[in-house]
């Protein structure tokens, strides 16, 4: 070859060599191994060497061509002979090569030569090598195999150190470094993955000796330290050389993707971070594949390893390696926070609905099971329900006891009333006519204390009642030492003027000083603070004087409490006569002269511990002149009841109005009640002999009654078809037992029914007011043109309601969503008064009153806000409060009867009641009470009514009011109260107004009529 001076093959000692070998002869001048192409290559005109050697193998073949047992730069020298062949291959002229081959050429030496060790041998072709011009220079990786060769001969030398490697072999410090920890430290499959890494890239240019030195690629070598301190453990090299080997291939990435003029050779400090990205990297990704499942891992891990090896994650993995500690929650870490998230929402979707489907079949099981019982027990159930006859007799023996209980409560309450709280109604303003009466009272209960009350807070418009119970005052004060009066003086308030409130209270003093010659010189304050939740509009005061009136002050076994209180007053909206309907509070004289039960269980209180009279002794209250609601007398009777004055025994005496009667209804009540939950009274149920209660699997007995066992319903959840299932089954016992219908004794909570049976509709239509009602004329809200009488507008989500000139009535949605407007009251016929009248004709007739007047008894009523017919009212009186025997006010009330089935089953009567339903006709005299609205004002705002006065707009017109028996969307409803404590229990009116009796929907900015 042209420009080559030798090219020589030597015979290496078997410390070279992994295997054993043999050794071969010289081969003669003639070289048969040299053929073929070769052959023809050395014959095409090119330069023969005189000088080329190989081996004769001990069989007498000889090498085939491109095989050399061991040569110094044999790589190199087969490179040459492959590109020579290339050469003649593609015949192309020596002369056009280009110069840098032509110079290789040239560089290209053959050496022969023999060396007495292999030590001798290795330092020989390490110096050939570093002497080279063309190839690279010698780094650790071929120390290394030096080494190695060393090792197999037996010539190494034990060294610990870097200065050790660096002066035997002479080598400089970094190398020797890397050199010691190359064979010391790093495993062998990480040397592999250098040593390839390097022979591709070279060592100058991509990784220093200083690098190896500093142990990076060390077997137990950490880079968590410093601000990675927590992440010791997970930052370690390991035997399973998986960090190492991971940052081995960022290194060759990194370095590969940079542009030729942007490499450079990695150092510890470049590896150092590096090596911490990466077993960041591999500890993040351990915990993610321990999270979620493993196809999911499967999918995200060749994305993110794609990510890492770009680079791109570095910064994230640092920063979470700062701020957490093992083991790192994945929120955490920003780029698997949103894939740990969805995979944990995904895996959760999935166990959910894997759980689904075992709660179904779990579900199905238990509904079969369920089912199978309860079908079997409403069998049973089927065998055991009365007949209607049966249950009509047991409801009128429950209904005759309790009349004959209810007639005990009464005689209880008159005799309690008698004795303890005598009330004298009367419309004559002569209240000193009646201390005859009183003295007798006095004398009746012997050695009594008495103690007289005139209350003048609000001042009567009639002078001659004051004048009459201040004389009374004095009659009753002026009998002996052991009376005394109290009178509360009248108050300053927004209706009066504090020159007519003192110009009053000096006729009250003048009249009982100067007229009754009594003394006055000693006087109890009250004194009273806010109530809670007050309003700032509240502007009662907060003292109120009053005189503490004796005969003679010495000798009155009386003590004036001088000071009572502070006592709280009671709210607006807690007093008595308070509107909720209207929401408004009582006028600045009902606020002034109602103080709340607190105020006089203070004041009775404040007195009687002043009293220095016997243990037991009897004292009798005189209410002369009480205020509206005679509060006195309703605080003495409430601690009377609750026997809260065991130190005195108290008895009560009041001279009322006729406009009073009310407060003695309450009073009665509240005896009634009290002894009606009392161990005095009778039980409050019918007792009934013990029956043999049914063998049932499931369904519960109580009270003589099946009850659907409710816990049943909580094995399966809401809206389920496993539940609806089971509320079918419930609706099938309900239907064999009403719940209306129950037997005596069964109810829930605090209330115990107290009779059997229900109102037996049969064969009448009841109106359902919970069905939904499609309005057929429908107008847009903005758009109506029909002539308006009145409009209320709709607020706080009610509907606006609208009455034309032709008096239809519409309900409106100012709103932009839907309404849905259940049964309710939509307006009331404003303030007025009653008036009796004698209505003969059809009560719809009357045009300018509205007559309490009920077609029958599935007439509704409203009480207590809940609209139902009033033969269910009376049902639940008897049922829930046991007063079987209630009227109707205006009205005469019969029970209905039928003609028995079977006149057997019935007696010897053919008729028999049935339950809870009446006969209800007018008064024999057609006498009504009459509601009379008063005129609305000159100036009233007909585009502005409130929802309690839009009905006086129809005065004059009442006829055209909406009836029940015309109109199934909106009727006219009477409001009731039942008073079922009096001598007379009876139903009587409060006031009329218009209900929704149905549910309607109402779009969005609509009007919808509901009269016909």
């Amino acid at each position: 070859m042209q420009g080559v001076e030798k090219l020589s093959v030597t015979s290496p000692d078997s410390a070279f060599l992994e295997g054993s070998y043999t050794a071969l002869g010289p081969l003669p001048d003639s070289c048969p191994g040299l053929s073929g192409g070769l052959r023809g290559f050395w014959g095409s005109g090119f330069p023969r060497s005189s000088s080329c050697f190989y081996f004769w193998l001990g069989t007498g073949d000889t090498l085939p061509p491109f095989s050399v047992a061991y040569v110094k730069g044999w790589r190199r020298s087969v490179t040459c002979l492959i590109v020579a062949e290339a050469i003649r291959e593609l015949r192309l002229d020596f002369a056009d090569l280009t110069q840098n081959y032509k110079a290789s050429m040239k560089a290209v030496h053959g050496t022969v030569a023999r060396y007495e060790h292999v030590l001798a041998q290795v330092l020989a072709a390490r110096g050939i090598t570093a002497s080279a011009t063309v190839r690279r220079p010698p780094t650790c990786f071929n120390m290394l195999r030096q080494l190695e060769v060393l090792d197999r001969a037996g010539v190494v030398e034990v060294m610990s150190t870097a200065a050790d490697v660096a002066r035997a072999y002479k080598v400089g410090p970094k190398e020797a470094g890397a050199i010691l920890q190359l064979t010391k430290n790093i495993s062998r499959p990480v040397i592999c993955l250098l040593k390839q890494a390097v022979s591709k890239r070279g060592m100058k240019g991509f990784l220093t000796h200083e690098a190896i030195g500093k142990e990076v690629f060390n077997l137990a070598w950490t880079s968590g330290t410093g601000t990675f301190e927590q992440w010791h453990d997970q930052l370690t090299n390991k035997d399973d050389d998986e960090l190492a080997t991971l940052v081995i291939l960022r290194m060759c990435n990194d370095w590969d993707k940079q542009n030729t003029s942007g490499r450079k050779a990695y150092g510890s400090k470049e590896l150092i971070p590096l090596h911490a990205a990466c077993g960041g990297f591999l500890a993040f990704m351990r915990a993610l594949k321990d999270k979620i499942p493993s196809t999911e891992f499967e999918n995200h891990d060749a994305s993110l390893r794609q990510q890492f090896m770009s680079g791109a994650l570095d910064p994230e993995i640092h920063h979470a390696l700062q701020v957490t500690v093992p083991p790192a929650s994945l929120e955490a870490v920003n780029f698997l926070r949103s894939i740990s998230k969805d995979i944990e929402s995904k895996h959760a979707a999935e166990l959910e609905e894997k759980e689904r489907e075992l709660a179904l079949r779990v579900a199905d099981a238990t509904l079969n099971q369920v089912k199978a019982k309860l079908e079997s027990d409403i069998e049973v159930l089927k065998s055991l329900v009365p007949t209607a006859e049966k249950e009509a007799q047991e409801a009128g023996k429950d209904l005759k006891y309790l009349k004959e209980r209810q007639m005990k409560g009464q005689a209880h309450t008159r005799a309690w009333m008698d004795e303890h709280c005598k009330l004298i109604v009367t419309d004559s303003d002569n209240v000193v006519g009646f201390v005859k009466d009183i003295a007798q009272q006095i004398s009746k209960l012997q050695e009594t204390y008495a103690l007289v009350l005139m209350d003048v807070t609000v001042y009567p418009a009639n002078a001659k009642l004051v004048s009459s119970a201040c004389d009374a005052l004095g009659v009753l004060v002026n009998m002996g030492n052991q009376n005394v009066g109290h009178v509360q003086l009248p108050v300053c308030h927004t209706n009066t003027s504090s020159q007519i409130v003192y110009k009053h209270r000096r006729v009250v003093e003048d009249n009982v000083m100067l007229n009754q010659k009594l003394d006055i010189s000693q006087t109890v304050t009250l004194h009273f603070s806010r109530p809670d939740e007050s309003h700032a509009s509240d502007k009662r005061g907060g003292v109120q004087n009053c005189l503490f009136v004796t005969s003679d002050p010495s000798s009155c076994t009386w003590v004036s409490p001088q000071v009572v209180g502070p006592v709280q007053l009671a709210r607006v909206r807690d007093m008595l006569g308070f509107d909720s309907d209207q929401l408004r509070p009582p006028g600045a004289t009902a606020r002034a002269e109602q103080k709340g039960p607190a105020v006089h269980d203070a004041i009775l209180d404040a007195y009687l511990k002043n009293l220095d009279a016997p243990a037991s002794s009897k004292v009798l209250v005189v209410d002369l002149l009480p205020n509206r609601y005679a509060e006195f007398g309703r605080s003495l009777a409430l601690k009377k009841l609750q026997r809260a004055t065991a130190k005195y025994t108290l008895h009560y005496l009041a001279v009322l109005r006729d406009s009073q009667k009310d407060v003695v209804e309450a009073i009665e009540e509240m005896v009634y009640q009290s002894w009606d939950g009392s161990a005095s009274a009778p039980p409050k149920t019918r007792p009934r002999e013990a029956t043999q209660e049914p063998r049932l699997g499931t369904i519960l007995w109580q009270d003589g009654r099946p009850v659907f066992p409710t816990t049943l319903l909580t094995k399966f959840a809401e809206d389920s078809d496993h539940r609806a299932e089971l509320l079918k089954l419930k609706e099938k016992v309900e239907e064999l037992w009403p719940s209306d219908g129950g037997g005596a004794g069964t109810g829930t909570g605090s209330t115990v029914r107290r009779a059997a049976g229900a109102p037996d509709f049969s064969g009448v239509e009841v109106l359902d007011i919970s069905r939904e009602v499609s309005l057929s004329v429908m107008t847009s809200y903005d758009d109506f043109s029909e002539e308006r009488l009145g409009l209320c507008p709709g607020k706080n989500g009610k509907p606006s309601v609208l009455i034309t000139t032709d008096f239809h009535i519409y309900l409106g949605n100012p709103s932009s969503e839907e309404m849905i407007v259940t049964c309710c009251d939509i307006f009331g016929f404003y303030t007025g008064a009653y008036e009796i009248k004698i209505v003969k004709s059809n009560a719809p007739l009357e045009k300018h009153t509205i007559p309490w007047r009920l077609d029958d008894d599935m007439s509704l009523i409203a009480h207590e806000k809940k609209v139902m017919p009033i033969c269910s009212l009376l049902c639940s009186a008897a049922r829930d409060r046991g007063i079987a025997d209630l009227g109707v006010v205006d009205h005469e009330l019969k029970n209905k009867t039928r003609t028995a089935a079977d006149g057997a089953a019935a007696g010897e009567q053919q008729d028999i009641p049935v339950p809870y339903r009446y006969d209800l006709t007018p008064l024999e005299s057609f006498k009504a009470n009459c509601y009379k609205p008063n005129p609305l004002g000159a100036n009233c705002d007909h585009e502005s009514h409130k929802p309690w006065t839009l009905g006086a707009v129809m005065i004059g017109n009442f006829d055209r009011l909406p009836r029940q028996s015309t109109n199934k969307t909106v009727s006219l409803v009477w409001e009731v109260a039942m008073q079922t404590g009096a001598s007379t229990p009876r139903v009587s009116a409060i006031k009329p107004k218009v209900y929704l009796t149905c549910t309607v929907r109402l779009p969005p900015k609509t009007w919808g009529r509901v009269t016909v």
